[in-house]
Parts: structure tokens; sequence; C-alpha cells
């Protein structure tokens, strides 16, 4: 095989890549509620449906976050109160 024809089909490649790649990119949006529950419940390591700041620490910049999302000053995060991390990261 010759360069060009490894070339050709690395590019080939790439192209089929990228547009999987962009196919995918609106479901990955509307499953990001779903991939931020996944998060919490996986942080959640006493399954207690809360975050503790020990649990928090656990996902750089969530504990500098933590009393910002903490609305019911409980000293800990439940679900919703873990959600808003999405909208202060915009």
């Amino acid at each position: 095989m010759t360069r060009t024809g490894i070339y050709t089909g690395v590019g080939i490649h790439l192209v089929v890549l990228v547009a999987l790649l962009l196919l995918l990119i609106p479901f990955r949006q509307s499953d990001a509620s779903t991939v931020i529950e996944d998060l919490f419940y996986q942080l959640d390591s006493n399954h207690d449906e809360q975050l503790q700041p020990a649990e928090a620490a656990q996902l750089p910049g969530l504990k500098a976050a933590f009393s910002q999302l903490d609305k019911d000053n409980s000293k800990t995060l439940d679900l919703s109160e873990f959600k808003q991390l999405k909208q202060l990261r915009s």
C-alpha cells in the first residue's frame, strides 16, 4: 500500500468518527440530567441520598461550590441541590 493509501484510509476513518460524534452530541446534551444523577449516586458512598462534604470533596471544584449549592444550609447536598452545579459552571 502506498503512503497515499494509508492516509486516505485514516482520513476516511476520521471523517466517519467525526460524523458519528456529531450525531451523538444532541443525545448527550439531552442526557445531561441522567449523567448528573449518575455522578451524584456514585459520589454518595453511604447511599443516604445526601452528599456529605467528604463525599463532595471527591469531585474537584465541588468542595469550593458546596456552600453555594447547599440552599437549605443542611451541610449536605441532595440531588436537586447537586443539579444546580450545572448552572454554576455555565
